[in-house]
């Protein structure tokens, strides 16, 4: 697990610039990354640094080695930094730390989660063991052409291991998210979120989403206590690391998820004041309970212009065809 660095933030974020100075001048193929949001860190940002984890080791020991200074602060951010493994390489990034980039940078930066550097091949070749078991799986199946097939090869691979465990359901759909992410990478929790996303969406609404748990990081299983949208806002950044900009119907995609995580904001905020004045002699407070007003988002998420389920589906085979 991740911990912020046990450093002064300020001189944590003047040696970090250094950092990047140094790494400028000695021409290294590391990237800078700006306003990076790793996981579990559910919407904070912070800087980061991409490229071969070996090559970030050495270019930090190097940096040290000219700036003898700086080797206290560094070694106290490196005990807090964290790694997203991105598929073609790895983010390591460092909560706490947070720099602003230069005006001069030499490197055009985006910050990973709003536009993918990936496309399709690359997508592919990301998988890994995760497109190998879902080609396994789709051999037997009468209709590989079906643009559901792979999408929902996936799920059923999540949901089987969940299944398998001792205590079922128990241990919790986020569990089963982690294991997915620690067993075939983010590709995959990303895909088992947006589908059971859609499928409760388009089912019973945002309002089912939110009370069966699908949005919600928790234990006690999938009708656990309701007190925050941590997956949902996961849901955000992988689908912005991965899909986002390989169309636009997938930006379009992207801006609802952000719209339903500021319904479902706003309604948990409504929640906590209904709450918080149950009991204080309102006699109506009962019929007051807040609801999820979220029509006109479900119409436009389940609509046939849209078509989130072509739209994701034929994108998924793609990625998945042998």
């Amino acid at each position: 697990m991740c911990k912020t660095a046990s450093v002064v933030k300020g001189r944590a974020n003047v040696t970090m610039e250094r950092f990047v100075a140094w790494l400028k001048d000695s021409g290294s193929e590391i990237i800078p990354v700006y306003g990076y949001s790793g996981r579990g860190m559910f919407g904070r940002e912070c800087f980061g640094v991409e490229g071969d984890p070996l090559d970030i080791q050495c270019a930090f020991m190097e940096f040290v080695e000219a700036n003898p200074d700086a080797g206290k602060v560094v070694r106290n951010i490196i005990k807090g930094q964290c790694k997203d493994n991105m598929g073609l390489s790895f983010i390591v990034y460092f909560p706490g730390v947070d720099i602003q980039e230069p005006e001069d940078a030499a490197i055009p930066q985006e910050s990973p989660g709003t536009k993918p550097p990936m496309g399709i091949k690359q997508l592919r070749e990301c998988s890994g063991a995760l497109r190998a078991e879902v080609i396994r799986m789709l051999a037997g199946k009468t209709s590989p052409e079906d643009d559901l097939d792979a999408w929902q090869a996936v799920l059923d691979i999540g949901f089987d291991w969940l299944r398998e465990q001792p205590n079922g359901v128990g241990i919790g759909y986020s569990a089963m998210i982690g294991h997915m992410k620690d067993a075939y990478g983010d590709i995959s929790a990303l895909l088992i979120l947006l589908g059971k996303a859609h499928q409760q969406i388009c089912n019973g609404g945002i309002a089912q989403y939110f009370e069966n748990g699908y949005a919600t990081v928790g234990k006690g299983g999938l009708f656990s206590e309701k007190k925050n949208i941590d997956l949902h806002v996961e849901l955000i950044r992988l689908f912005g690391q991965y899909f986002r900009g390989l169309g636009e119907k997938t930006e379009v995609i992207h801006k609802l998820l952000v719209d339903i995580e500021t319904r479902l904001s706003g309604y948990m905020d409504e929640v906590a004041d209904y709450l918080g004045n149950a009991g204080c002699g309102d006699d109506d407070n009962e019929d007051e309970q807040p609801v999820i007003e979220a029509g006109d988002l479900e119409a436009r998420w389940c609509g046939d212009e849209l078509n989130v389920e072509k739209t994701i589906g034929a994108l998924v085979k793609e990625i998945f065809r042998q």
